[in-house]
Parts: structure tokens; sequence; C-alpha cells
């Protein structure tokens, strides 16, 4: 079984550690996929292999997107050069929009069940 860990450390400079965190989960199935998603794509479904219902969700890109999770209507934006990390979740789908004017190179995961 597939252990997944997430180290979360947040610190100001010049004034110190303000938080430290670290979790682990075990799961039964995982997916990490790159890829790129062309500009003027909208609502592009992720594949998510054998995952059923994610209870970790990653997701970085190049360039500014857009997603949905579970089928829902409001979209999350993900600047570009970000990460978003959700831990803890019962996520079942994504679609992802790019209006960046550029393709967008994708790194996304999902562990679950």
């Amino acid at each position: 079984m597939p252990s997944i860990k997430a180290k979360l450390e947040l610190e100001v400079v010049g004034y110190g550690v303000l938080a430290q965190k670290q979790v682990g989960l075990g799961e039964t199935e995982y997916l990490v996929q790159r890829i790129q998603v062309a500009n003027a794509t909208t609502d592009s479904a992720l594949s998510f292999g054998g995952v059923t219902t994610a209870d970790v969700f990653y997701i970085a890109s190049d360039q500014q997107i857009t997603y949905k999770l579970s089928g829902g209507a409001t979209a999350a934006t993900l600047d570009a050069n970000g990460l978003h990390l959700l831990y803890g979740t019962a996520v079942t789908a994504c679609t992802v929009t790019n209006a960046s004017g550029s393709t967008a190179n994708l790194v996304y995961a999902v562990a679950g069940a």
C-alpha cells in the first residue's frame, strides 16, 4: 500500500517559524501525471486512473488556470507557477480551464481508494 506524506512549514523571514505540520495517509491507489493543456481549453476532465475518491489532491501549473472539483460549479484559480494541495479531502473529479494565452504544463496527483 502506498503511503503519502506531506510536510508544511510556515515561516515569516526575520520572525521565525509560525507553524509546522506533517501528516501521512496510507492509500490503496494513486496517480501522478504531467500533462499539457492547450490555451482556450474549457472544462477538460483530468484522469484519476483507478482512484475513485481522492483523499489527497495536488495540482501545479506554469500558467494561470482554473479548475473545478467533484462536479462543482465554482472554479478555483491557480496562479502561474503556483500549487494547490488538498489533504484529507474527498475529490471525485476535476476539470481544468486554460485561458492564459499559452499552453499550460500541469503536474497533478491524486491518491485514495
